[in-house]
């Protein structure tokens, strides 16, 4: 295909570099490298070939070249930030981790709201600085000057995400006490008190914090899980565990590993929906078989390959859920944003897309005659007179194909309904299936009830074509 593209225009400096845009994109790096270096050939200020020649020597592995190119590319115009995010990221898969840091903390102060660079510098210095680094201080006040100001317009979602990244890179931060004070205004204040007894394990805290403890805790003393005796902490798990991961022949275009650096954006949101347990696993993956085998020997559920597309202005973010146990596909996901903060929307709007689809999936965390608790409540979802079933314990699978779980009726021990509910789990009437009661803790509490289905995105412009197609012109 690519020979009949070339095939008469020998010399024209654009037909290659479109064959090598096509290589790439079918993941023949070679290929595409023969052809960008062709396009160098005939025109060898073409920029945009340059670029696409260092990414593919990036793709390829070869990153000492990807950083030499990026290098040519920065001498040529010192304000590109994707020749300096492209440095920076060949230097980290070097192991030149504090070169990297210094590269990428220059690319992101050439373009501040660069998503994928700023992520890609935080992760790093999230992994390879300790946690009292000035370095994460520093980038951690630009998250809370966000939040401050999405707090301030009464946009909460956005500043609890914007204090959440903050303290992933500074977990001391006072700004603590802010978030916790936005969950107390949601509605959750056993959150907001586990926050500020945090704080106080940490020795910051204060007069107000002190007298916020003591009040909440007096006010909490006839809460649902007071009444049982039990700590949500303790009694509270994630019962979803997935893996994410990005592959190799699916890195951007735009920026190398983008796709990358979107799962690990995707693998932090699902660390804060309390019924998700992400995979500690590596998140580049060779091929869907490597991701497939390490998902499957991690003891995931699913996991979930993440593939971006983009150009300077938009994006489209596309999550494939397989099946761990089998490889099998699950569901599709596709998020399509353009604007700022595109890359946080579209990784949300997929996160969310995703927990939707999941079948609700608690536990009986305490059983008393014929009432139960279940620990799950308010901030799950969980609403009076809802009715879930009771599984025997470790009798549920995750379907083979699809999102979903297995059980015949005989695994059914009874069904619990729903009579009042607390931020973190919820107490009903137990009612047993059959004569003999085999209701006991530690039996699964489930709803496949059909899920109301989502829009599906429609089919957007590919952004890199978009950007291609600028390129040529």
């Amino acid at each position: 295909m690519i020979v009949g593209v070339t095939a008469g225009h020998s010399e024209d400096y654009r037909v290659y570099y479109y064959a090598a845009y096509l290589a790439s994109r079918g993941g023949r790096i070679p290929e595409g490298i023969r052809y960008a270096e062709r396009a160098l050939f005939y025109k060898n200020t073409f920029v945009p070939a340059r670029s696409l020649l260092a990414n593919l020597r990036y793709r390829q592995g070869q990153y000492d070249e990807a950083a030499r190119l990026a290098d040519e590319l920065i001498a040529k115009n010192r304000e590109d930030s994707a020749a300096w995010y492209l440095k920076g990221m060949a230097f980290s898969r070097l192991g030149r981790r504090q070169d990297a840091i210094s590269v990428l903390s220059t690319a992101v102060s050439i373009t501040p709201d660069d998503e994928f660079i700023r992520m890609a510098l935080e992760d790093l210095l999230i992994s390879a600085t300790n946690v009292e680094a000035e370095a994460r201080r520093r980038w951690a006040s630009w998250h809370f000057t966000r939040a401050k100001d999405f707090k301030a317009r009464n946009l909460s979602d956005q500043a609890l995400f914007e204090y959440r990244r903050g303290l992933r890179l500074n977990p001391y931060a006072r700004e603590r006490q802010d978030y916790a004070e936005i969950l107390r205004l949601q509605g959750f204040p056993a959150r907001f008190m586990e926050e500020l007894r945090f704080m106080q394990d940490l020795g910051m805290g204060n007069q107000g914090i002190d007298d916020a403890v003591e009040s909440y805790t007096a006010r909490l003393a006839n809460a649902l899980y007071r009444r049982w005796q039990v700590e949500p902490l303790l009694v509270t798990r994630r019962h979803w565990k997935i893996a994410v991961f990005s592959v190799a022949s699916q890195s951007a275009f735009y920026h190398v590993d983008g796709a990358a650096v979107a799962a690990a954006y995707v693998k932090d949101l699902f660390v804060h929906d309390r019924n998700i347990s992400p995979l500690e696993a590596e998140l580049r993956q060779a091929s869907f078989s490597t991701a497939f085998r390490t998902a499957r020997e991690g003891g995931a559920d699913y996991f979930l390959v993440l593939s971006v597309t983009e150009n300077e202005r938009d994006i489209s973010l596309k999550g494939e859920l397989f099946v761990a146990r089998t490889g099998s596909p699950a569901g599709t996901f596709n998020a399509y944003r353009t604007g700022p903060d595109r890359l946080r929307n579209a990784g949300r709007n997929v996160v969310d897309q995703l927990i939707a689809a999941l079948p609700f999936r608690g536990e009986l965390a305490a059983r008393r005659a014929g009432a139960g608790l279940i620990d799950k409540g308010k901030a799950d979802g969980v609403k009076t007179e809802t009715v879930y079933d009771i599984v025997k314990k470790g009798r549920s699978a995750v379907k083979n194909e699809g999102i979903g779980l297995e059980y015949t009726a005989d695994d059914i021990t009874g069904t619990i309904t729903i009579g009042e509910t607390d931020e973190e789990v919820a107490a009903g009437t137990l009612a047993r299936n059959g004569f003999y009661d085999r209701i006991e803790p530690g039996d699964e509490i489930v709803s496949q009830q059909e899920k109301t289905k989502l829009p599906v995105p429609g089919q957007a412009a590919d952004p890199e074509l978009r950007a291609l197609l600028r390129a040529l012109r």
